[in-house]
């Protein structure tokens, strides 16, 4: 069974963290969406949505503890 590593995330998830910020540059936010992000990995995409939805909430899902 795979363990996720996080220090492996984290060194080899600039992908995915292009990814996400083209897609979050395309949003128009009022500031109180409620989103949800699953498959989180180390959080910094989540918390960069959240600091967009200051009057909303992010709720991050994702099966690694």
């Amino acid at each position: 069974m795979y363990q996720w590593n996080p220090r492996d995330y984290e060194r080899n998830s600039s992908a995915q963290e292009r990814a996400a910020e083209a897609v979050i540059a395309r949003l128009i936010l009022r500031g109180d969406e409620h989103i949800l992000d699953i498959g989180f990995g180390d959080g910094k995409i989540t918390a960069r949505m959240a600091a967009l939805v200051t009057q909303g909430w992010v709720t991050d899902v994702d099966s690694s503890p």
